[in-house]
């Protein structure tokens, strides 16, 4: 969304032929030549108000930054494509990826969606074993299986894998069992316990150092667990805990338990929540100390890492309730989140306000898949297909 061209208005002097662009107030964005076409009256008028008034403007809403208010208005009128021959594909997960395929007439660099399902192909795996998918290398696309030779085992254990995320240089792994949280070193294949409990772990998140790994359970906790630490094959060597933990909606449904672990974490960093978590996401780009969750009830909410005994920092509304691990997606700046629920709607919010922009019906199925592309484009697949929607 960083991507999209900010519009100004031109004018015309009929007697010279002559061009000109009204550079004062808005000379700091560049020269945009805006077509109107499509682009609706109340955006037109708010070009109009930021011609007169500057980059602030005051609304019945109060003041508002044209530039986000804009971006905002834009984004929540997306076009939706839907990809033909697609249904029953997407099952699981999907990524988009920068990689170069080997062709008949040579290698190209290209843009490819790789595709994971619960069976074991590619990411996810079926039993204990990690499997890694290089890129470094040509993807031959036109051979019999076009990822064999770049697939390969590198370790595996006696727990089930749910989910997984590496470092930035791909040296080690964070995987999320039904037993706990382990590291797997990349190059050795060697698996090691970071905190060992008895709950699966239904997403895993490093956050911005890579120091910290957050974990959300499928009962509702949220860890944040101390990776610098160090792990042990043995998960009984690791410290042992016992933090207590309030799983009611409020202080008038207090439902507290005890929750027992082995294991290298922030004590202080821990979050209970009435509902499985499905899915975590670090932001990185503006404070690192944030991070998303949502879970199993349609909740998605923002924390801080600093404050996380004082709750969340911002709650997303207008989600429905959902039925399984659907994932929510962070655009590349980082400003909008975008997920589905059980009534089949594909929503978006933005970050900074909360505020739900886009919230629209366009499959028969619940849409669970989601990817956001490097540029003004995110898929969203479901048993339906693949769709597309473009800005």
């Amino acid at each position: 969304m960083s991507h999209l061209q900010i519009p100004k208005f031109y004018f015309l002097e009929l007697c010279k032929c002559k061009l000109f662009e009204f550079s004062n107030p808005i000379s700091s964005f560049g020269s945009v030549r805006l077509s109107y076409k499509g682009l609706g009256v109340a955006a037109v008028k708010m070009v109009q108000t930021r011609e007169l008034c500057g980059n602030i403007t005051t609304s019945v809403k109060g003041k508002y930054n044209f530039k986000e208010e804009y971006i905002n208005r834009v984004v929540s009128e997306p076009a939706i494509w839907r990809y033909s021959m697609t249904e029953n594909i997407f099952s699981w997960t999907f990524e988009q990826a920068d990689i170069v395929v080997n062709m008949p007439y040579g290698d190209i660099r290209t843009d490819l969606l790789i595709s994971g399902d619960f069976h074991g192909s590619l990411r996810i795996t079926s039993g204990g074993s990690v499997y890694v998918l290089s890129l470094s290398d040509p993807l031959v696309l036109h051979s019999p299986n076009p990822v064999g030779i770049n697939l390969g085992e590198i370790a595996s254990c006696t727990s089930y894998i749910w989910t997984a995320d590496c470092n930035f240089n791909g040296s080690r792994a964070l995987i999320g069992t039904n037993g706990g949280v382990a590291l797997v070193h990349i190059e050795t294949g060697s698996v090691s316990w970071a905190c060992h409990f008895k709950s699966d772990v239904n997403s895993v998140q490093l956050d911005n150092s890579e120091n910290i790994g957050l974990c959300g359970l499928v009962d509702g906790t949220i860890l944040s667990v101390d990776i610098r630490q160090r792990p042990e094959s043995n998960a009984l060597l690791l410290p042992a805990h016992s933090i207590l933990l309030d799983y009611g909606n409020s202080q008038l449904d207090s439902k507290k338990r005890w929750f027992k672990l082995h294991g290298n974490i922030y004590s202080n960093g821990t979050i209970s929540t009435s509902s499985s978590i499905t899915c975590l996401t670090s932001l990185k780009q503006h404070n690192e100390y944030y991070f998303l969750a949502s879970s199993l009830d349609g909740c998605i909410k923002l924390y801080d890492h600093r404050m996380v005994n004082r709750g969340a920092v911002l709650s997303y509304e207008g989600n429905a309730r959902l039925h399984t691990r659907i994932q929510h997606v962070v655009d590349p700046s980082e400003k909008f989140i975008m997920t589905g629920g059980i009534d089949k709607k594909v929503r978006l919010w933005s970050i900074k306000s909360g505020e739900l922009l886009f919230e629209k019906l366009f499959m028969d199925f619940t849409p669970s898949q989601f990817c956001w592309g490097k540029s003004k484009e995110a898929w969203v697949g479901s048993p339906n297909g693949l769709y597309s929607l473009t800005w």
